[in-house]
């Protein structure tokens, strides 16, 4: 399993996780707790929205 730590590091990856939040319209995420592992489901959304983001 995956933590928001991990697909988000350093200041550019807080970024990215704000335009994700905004993309998937879950600002609760911003709340969530950063070590914890996510769950598959909302793991695979973060990665989708993820992958959009950085493909512009």
């Amino acid at each position: 399993m995956t933590t928001l730590n991990q697909l988000f590091p350093g200041n550019l990856g807080r970024l990215k996780l704000l335009r994700v939040m905004l993309r998937l319209g879950m600002p609760e995420l911003s709340k969530y707790n950063a070590n914890q592992p996510l769950e598959p489901m909302l793991e695979r959304r973060v990665r989708q929205a993820l992958h959009e983001v950085e493909a512009g």
